[in-house]
């Protein structure tokens, strides 16, 4: 039986129950008024990012079917270990083969997955405000990751609100201690998941390609073994 794109651990939507709340700024954020729900903002990032990863992906698109690859992005509250999920997957029947034909050992294929995960991953840190220093501050000495990222989740009411500009960075600086990114490869025999911690420093212009110092391998499955889970070795 031929595989079909099916979802994925990293693409379950965890419909969390209004009244058992959030805890921290998850529960803050869905409760306080002058703030946009949690669920809410979410709900209008995710098909942004999918987009994101759609445009990132140009490779894969190049080499399959339009028909035969699917992004999509998702996202897990976990309120019991204060964690904000957000997963992307790119899924593909094409098998590795045929994406990446010059490829011959396993160990040159994880490395191009892992790059095409790294290039995603990249451009999706840059859409909360991580261009790569999580510490750099705007011209009015302002985080930028902080600023960024509390616009995600903070209405503006005005062009310009100093009280509300610090509720901005007040909530974005606490989420972003929280949001963890999953980035997923699935090419047909193979699927491999990344995670990057939204926090991380990152240099494009590193070393052996090791953009992302704190990225660990988080699942990785071969011909239906699983292999890896949850960072762990099978």
């Amino acid at each position: 039986m031929s595989k079909q794109i099916k979802p994925t651990i990293s693409l379950i939507i965890f419909l969390l129950s209004l009244s058992e709340g959030f805890s921290g700024i998850l529960e803050e954020l869905d409760n306080k008024k002058n703030i946009s729900r949690l669920e809410y903002s979410l709900d209008k990032l995710m098909p942004i990012l999918t987009k994101v990863v759609r445009e990132q992906n140009k490779f894969l698109r190049n080499k399959v079917h339009p028909r035969s690859l699917e992004e999509t992005c998702s996202y897990a509250a976990i309120p019991a270990e204060n964690r904000l999920v957000i997963s992307c997957s790119v899924q593909t029947l094409e098998n590795s083969t045929k994406v990446f034909p010059s490829i011959k050992t396993q160990a040159e294929l994880e490395t191009r997955i892992g790059l095409t995960a790294d290039l995603i991953a990249e451009k999706i840190l840059h859409e909360f405000g991580n261009m790569g220093d999580p510490s750099r501050e705007n011209i009015y000495k302002n985080n930028i990751l902080h600023l960024e990222t509390g616009r995600m989740f903070v209405k503006q009411l005005y062009f310009y609100d100093e009280e509300r500009l610090e509720e901005k960075i007040r909530v974005g600086k606490k989420l972003v201690e929280l949001i963890e990114i999953f980035v997923g490869i699935d090419l047909g025999e193979l699927e491999y998941r990344y995670r990057y911690l939204l926090k991380d420093g990152f240099n494009r212009k590193a070393e052996d390609n090791k953009w992302f110092p704190n990225k660990k391998l988080w699942y990785k499955q071969i011909d239906g073994k699983l292999i890896i889970w949850q960072g762990e070795q099978e």
